[in-house]
């Protein structure tokens, strides 16, 4: 919840947001998947209530750390290239403003094209140019014959994160 991204003193450690896509109404996240994704990188749980049996059971890998939200996308979720990449620039023009030091982009491009032309790869380079850690997923493609062959995934200088189902099951306890 938002209380998972309130700072020690009570004030959000949301403290910026921008949005990039012209079809979007709002600057929250209607869709939940920034939201989702912006806990298990930064949601402090022990923010909650004494009371909640949830406190402290899940925190962020970055529990203090501040959070600019940069919506690219529209309620539904869709976002063009150039939406993502206004964004990319969004960060790098804001870097210092805000102490921006990763960015994270979990999704992926619908065409498949070479890292060394694709204008999303650009600008994530762009934004490793000045400094700034970019991390993406991995795509959700598992094996397939091209499941890395898609931005911001592609690009040498991004960290990608994936994970992998070895046992091809329903539940991860069998999964290394």
């Amino acid at each position: 919840g938002l209380r998972d991204f309130r700072s020690a003193g009570g004030g959000s450690r949301v403290i910026a947001t921008a949005v990039t896509n012209p079809d979007a109404t709002t600057a929250t996240d209607s869709y939940g998947h920034g939201t989702d994704v912006a806990g298990i990188i930064a949601g402090n749980g022990n923010n909650l209530s004494l009371y909640n049996p949830l406190r402290g059971r899940y925190v962020g890998v970055a529990p203090d750390a501040n959070l600019i939200s940069i919506k690219v996308s529209d309620e539904s979720g869709n976002a063009t290239v150039l939406d993502v990449i206004y964004g990319l620039q969004f960060a790098v023009d804001h870097e210092s403003d805000y102490n921006i030091r990763v960015i994270n982009m979990s999704f992926r491009s619908t065409s498949a094209e070479s890292y060394a032309t694709d204008p999303l790869d650009a600008a994530a380079e762009q934004a490793w140019n000045h400094g700034i850690v970019v991390v993406a997923a991995a795509g959700n493609l598992g094996n397939a014959p091209d499941a890395v062959d898609y931005a911001p995934a592609n690009d040498p200088y991004v960290l990608t994160v994936g994970a992998t189902d070895t046992n091809g099951t329903n539940w991860d306890s069998d999964d290394w």
